[in-house]
């Protein structure tokens, strides 16, 4: 029953902010025939509409402009596809590598000190659009200096930009992961169960993985929702900076009435798999390191 009431209401929110653009010129007081009810009305009307075009493929259509011209004839299903593929395996892909490597950076430099965790406190607080544009201008001022190409800056028909939005997709969940697993591991490296594995002659090796993993990464998975909240939203301005071939593209350049609302179920679809994979990713490293 749970399950069920989160559901709907998760659908009733995709429905309410897939409507939001409309609703503009009610709250800016543009309209002033408008009303809370037609608001409702036509919120119910944009429902109905969109649960009737599913069952003819209506609703997964879109179309683009060119020339002036209308082109139709797009499909989610049939031509979105290769566009949601990239920007699954992207987020997902970046996600497990950045939650497995910040997981064991976390643990490697919970006792240091130096400019290793002064250079990950301040990635983490980089924002995601200025480390795009550092990294554009670092490749491009290479290229100046050295002729050579490093990395494609940004898609075009020619060419599709790859390593640089895979960077900026990795660093954030690295950074933010690397930080919880070393602060939490720091933590338990000062408990008594600690010293007494040491005084009984473990190795580290055991210590870390029998012991100090099998509490740190409960610390994890609270976070996971968190971290596929942050990647999202990276993922948004990565393929918008970038222009990469993503779902995101679609969006930008192609037009339809329920645009909006498949461009939130492609993310949501996207969101629950990347966290499925980290999930599974947290529960391996348990059961093939944190070993009885």
């Amino acid at each position: 029953m749970k399950w069920l009431l989160q559901t709907m209401l998760l659908v009733s929110f995709v429905f309410l902010v897939a409507q939001l653009p409309q609703w503009i010129p009610f709250f800016m007081k543009l309209n002033e025939g408008m009303t809370i009810l037609h608001l409702v009305k036509d919120w119910l009307h944009f429902i109905q509409s969109y649960l009737i075009g599913l069952f003819s493929g209506e609703s997964l259509t879109y179309h683009r402009e060119i020339y002036g011209e209308k082109v139709e004839g797009y499909s989610w299903l049939t031509d979105g596809v290769s566009y949601f593929l990239f920007s699954l395996i992207s987020l997902v892909g970046t996600g497990l590598l950045a939650v497995f490597s910040g997981m064991l950076t976390g643990m490697w430099i919970a006792r240091k000190q130096g400019w290793m965790k002064s250079v990950l406190e301040f990635t983490s607080v980089v924002p995601d659009f200025l480390a795009v544009i550092l990294l554009q201008l670092l490749v491009i001022w290479i290229l100046e200096m050295t002729d050579v190409l490093v990395a494609e800056v940004y898609t075009t028909d020619q060419d599709t930009a790859i390593l640089l939005p895979l960077i900026i997709l990795f660093y954030l969940p690295f950074a933010y992961v690397t930080r919880i697993v070393s602060k939490q591991t720091y933590q338990e490296l000062t408990e008594d169960y600690i010293l007494t594995a040491k005084a009984k002659g473990l190795s580290r090796w055991s210590i870390y993985t029998d012991h100090v993993f099998r509490n740190v990464s409960p610390y994890l998975k609270t976070n996971i929702h968190q971290i596929s909240s942050i990647m999202i939203a990276n993922l948004f301005i990565v393929e918008t900076l970038f222009n990469s071939p993503g779902i995101i593209w679609i969006y930008h350049n192609y037009a339809g009435e329920f645009e909006l609302i498949n461009l939130l179920w492609m993310l949501i679809i996207i969101y629950g798999f990347n966290v499925i994979c980290l999930r599974l990713l947290i529960t391996g490293c348990e059961r093939g390191i944190a070993h009885d």
